[in-house]
């Protein structure tokens, strides 16, 4: 199993729940609206804001979406690193690990700790940029 590939969900998916949530929220304001009596004032304009508020609600949930797919990524991608940290750690520790595999292993421990740095400073990098 190749962990080291993230899986993708077809953005469809996330249009689509968007679509259905404001969709909805849409009809459910109309709905509401025409069950007013004609003569109550705002009943015109709860019926002109539907579609706008059909947008609203759709964006929303995509951005709640959006949001919720990369905690869950950058959640996946923390206890990935704690898991292999972990191993490596128990391989070094371990008694019959030789000394040359030792090595190895350090020099891999070592890696895994510059790429984090050094994606955690091309985060930063990017950050100033888009300032």
């Amino acid at each position: 199993m190749d962990r080291g590939a993230p899986r993708r969900r077809p953005r469809s998916s996330a249009s689509l729940a968007g679509a259905v949530g404001a969709g909805g929220g849409g009809t459910l304001l109309v709905l509401i609206a025409q069950n007013l009596p004609d003569d109550f004032p705002p009943k015109p304009w709860l019926l002109l804001l539907a579609p706008w508020v059909s947008v609203a609600i759709g964006g929303l949930l995509l951005w709640i979406r959006q949001e919720v797919d990369r905690w869950r990524r950058e959640r996946a991608f923390e206890a990935a690193v704690r898991q292999v940290r972990a191993l490596l750690d128990a391989a070094i520790a371990n008694p019959h690990t030789s000394e040359t595999h030792k090595a190895e292993i350090r020099r891999q421990l070592e890696e895994l700790e510059l790429s984090l740095v050094q994606a955690g400073m091309e985060y930063i990098r990017r950050l100033r940029r888009e300032r």
